[in-house]
């Protein structure tokens, strides 16, 4: 009975640990990776959505409505330039994360004196005219460091559970238990998969949101909705694999694993009855 309770609860263990492993891999190579989210604004086209608002952005800032104005700014904002800027604030951002540099900044400065020498009345006291620091200006230890030490944290707990776990199995001669704990992970990977991947859209078709009267939302929008869908993806092709090598590993440990003997009754043979009573 203690080593059934204690297979139970190392199960339980070793599956809040998978999962939270899991999903600090799956954050670190999504969320917290630049080139991740620079390939999701590439695909998204969102260097060309954002040329076009900041444009008018600035033309609006600028006090005028001029269409050559505006197309001025665009000659000067263009998506190839606005994709090198952003990139390379994104980079910054994952080197501070990581904490292996300051706060990342965005210097449009550049930009703002083309936008003047051709004609574009931006205030010379504007907050674009000089770098924008994003986030404190020091930091002891950077967000992606601490996401690496608890991952790996959870590595070593991980395995230190599975080898408990399957000790306990040994002892009581039953090894399912780790494919159970696999499948229990399927279920709950399938679940956020759903989420993911649903969500997003009930919540479009039941709030709406008038995303041409603020291009940046829209973006901001797009953006999301598509991480969204990777994560989904992400969460499902986890969800399959775990299910796949869980059913197969309780159907080979059962395949391989010797039937339970099961003792018998020895059985006595019959007495012969006394002379003396009447058959």
């Amino acid at each position: 009975m203690g080593l059934k309770w204690l297979s139970h609860t190392l199960s339980v263990l070793l599956f809040v640990s998978l999962s939270g492993l899991i999903s600090l891999f799956i954050v670190s190579h999504t969320l917290l990776n630049a080139h991740y989210i620079e390939g999701q604004l590439q695909a998204d086209q969102a260097y060309s959505k954002l040329s076009v608002a900041i444009s008018a952005e600035l033309a609006k800032d600028a006090g005028t409505t001029d269409p050559q104005v505006t197309a001025a700014l665009q000659n000067i904002v263009t998506p190839t330039v606005l994709q090198q800027k952003i990139n390379s604030t994104l980079d910054q951002l994952q080197a501070f994360y990581l904490g292996n540099g300051p706060a990342p900044q965005i210097d449009v400065s550049d930009l703002v004196a083309q936008a003047q020498a051709a004609g574009v009345p931006v205030p010379a006291n504007s907050n674009l005219s000089k770098p924008i620091t994003l986030g404190p200006p020091n930091q002891n230890k950077g967000l992606g460091r601490s996401v690496d030490g608890v991952r790996l944290k959870s590595l070593l707990i991980s395995g230190l559970l599975l080898v408990a776990l399957l000790a306990v199995c040994w002892k009581r001669r039953r090894y399912t238990a780790p494919a159970s704990v696999l499948i229990a992970i399927s279920v709950l990977y399938g679940l956020l998969a759903a989420a993911f991947l649903t969500l997003p859209s009930v919540i479009d078709s039941h709030i709406r949101f008038d995303f041409s009267a603020n291009a940046f939302a829209g973006v901001g929008h797009d953006l999301a909705l598509a991480i969204a869908k990777n994560l989904g993806r992400d969460y499902a092709i986890v969800a399959i694999a775990c299910l796949v090598v869980g059913i197969v590993s309780r159907m080979l440990i059962k395949r391989l694993q010797p039937a339970a003997v099961i003792p018998t009754v020895k059985q006595l043979p019959p007495t012969t009855a006394p002379s003396f009573v009447k058959k």
